[in-house]
């Protein structure tokens, strides 16, 4: 697969390009070519080959090979879009961007999760759970204690567990655990996702999410990200899941967002000016 896939390259708009980080990515840009419209110059930065993937360890590495791919595109102002970790990608892209001085018309968050948004240490878990049962009226909030209460014991175990078998392999005892061949391809996703550490945008941003992923962020159409778009953020939700969303027909609800002629469904910090 080439490093730049392209088309509609006649249309008088500014070029939309997306990002894409995952390999099965490729697969859906002829579907969302058809569907943006022929006025729509349409590029996707293709996944970087598994002998480059090794050297990514964090969100930097694949904005410096993006933008290495960039310098090939028609001149700017882009339209930037990304999908899962591909829209984290997009979204320190046009960070970089706007610091080197290029423009970039709009940026998109195709069901990106925001990264570190669930907590992965004890202090980070007993936060996150009193900010919830604070947020909660007193009925669902007696519920929620109950159901943290439930939850405690297990996890507790489960973590005393992780810390006796760390130790024991510190001091030379226990089976250390089978090492398993890690996808490049996968590892440069993961990596750089859990070492991402968010940061204010000032910027607006198009956030397009599937109900499934909503309900995984407790009911938050911007997926975590609300705090950190100091701009003000538009969302839509499209019918699918975070896989199906690309298939037919629900790939042209994405392609209305991405070209501006499909309304989301709410806004965050003020609707669209």
């Amino acid at each position: 697969m080439p490093a730049v896939l392209h088309a509609n390259e006649g249309g008088t708009r500014d070029p939309l390009v997306f990002v894409h980080t995952w390999p099965i990515e490729g697969r859906y840009f002829d579907a969302l070519a058809r569907h943006v419209g022929s006025e729509q110059p349409l590029f996707a930065l293709a996944c970087p080959p598994p002998e480059v993937c090794v050297r990514f360890n964090l969100v930097a590495d694949w904005v410096e090979y993006e933008l290495d791919h960039l310098s090939g595109l028609p001149a700017g102002p882009f339209r930037l879009a990304g999908w899962s970790f591909g829209g984290v990608v997009a979204l320190e892209l046009a960070r970089r961007l706007a610091q080197d001085g290029a423009g970039v018309s709009s940026l998109d968050l195709v069901d990106t999760w925001i990264p570190r948004g669930h907590p992965r240490t004890v202090a980070e878990s007993a936060a996150h759970h009193l900010q919830r049962i604070l947020a909660l009226a007193p009925p669902a909030r007696r519920a929620e204690i109950a159901a943290v209460a439930r939850r405690v014991p297990g996890q507790v175990r489960a973590l005393t567990s992780q810390k006796a078998q760390k130790l024991a392999r510190r001091f030379g005892r226990g089976t250390p655990p089978p090492q398993h061949e890690v996808d490049p391809q996968a590892r440069a996703i993961w990596v750089p996702f859990v070492k991402y550490e968010p940061a204010p945008y000032f910027e607006r941003v198009t956030i397009s999410a599937c109900e499934a992923s909503i309900r995984r962020n407790d009911g938050d159409p911007s997926l975590g990200w609300s705090r950190w778009l100091v701009a003000g953020f538009a969302t839509a939700r499209i019918e699918g899941e975070h896989r199906t969303m690309w298939t037919e027909p629900h790939i042209k609800s994405i392609a209305q967002v991405l070209t501006g002629t499909g309304a989301g469904s709410g806004a965050g910090r003020g609707e669209w000016g």
